[in-house]
């Protein structure tokens, strides 16, 4: 499979070693064309370099986002990259289980999924598969439901 035909996906945290060691994952299934970012300000660089206008090629479809970074955080960035373009999508990675980080990144926001660093390679690439499988509201559904059960859990 050429480059070309892979989907194209960022990796954004200000950690250079989380984005690595994300990227490298992500590279060893072969499937996946991958763009490194270690702050807000440079995934909206990489966004616009390779997103903005309608003919370009290449687009990044997903990026898989740090929620805290000293720039931007990771809510603001996506904000900003889907006023850039509308079709792009988080996968939000972050070590920080707070509930406003998940309402206004899933319920209120552009993010498929959640997922809390320390995490397992599975986990994270059924994430992304499915995601590139069209199953971005599935995804969403999940996240939203796993949100809930830990609030009616600490009720």
């Amino acid at each position: 499979m050429a480059d070309k035909q892979k989907p194209m996906v960022l990796v954004c945290d200000d950690e250079k070693e989380i984005v690595e060691s994300i990227a490298g994952t992500l590279e060893e299934t072969g499937k996946y064309k991958v763009l490194k970012a270690f702050s807000g300000e440079e995934a909206l660089k990489k966004i616009e370099e390779h997103n903005k206008g309608v003919f370009k090629k290449d687009k990044i479809k997903l990026v898989l986002m740090d929620i805290r970074m000293p720039d931007i955080d990771g809510i603001d960035t996506m904000t900003k990259i889907h006023d850039i373009d509308k079709d792009v999508r988080a996968l939000m990675v972050t070590a920080y289980d707070e509930d406003n980080y998940w309402i206004d990144s899933v319920f209120l926001g552009y993010a498929i999924a959640y997922i809390i660093k320390p995490f397992k390679e599975n986990q994270l690439l059924e994430k992304v598969e499915d995601y590139f499988r069209g199953k971005a509201n599935v995804l969403k559904t999940q996240a939203m439901a796993e949100f809930i059960n830990r609030k009616n859990e600490s009720i």
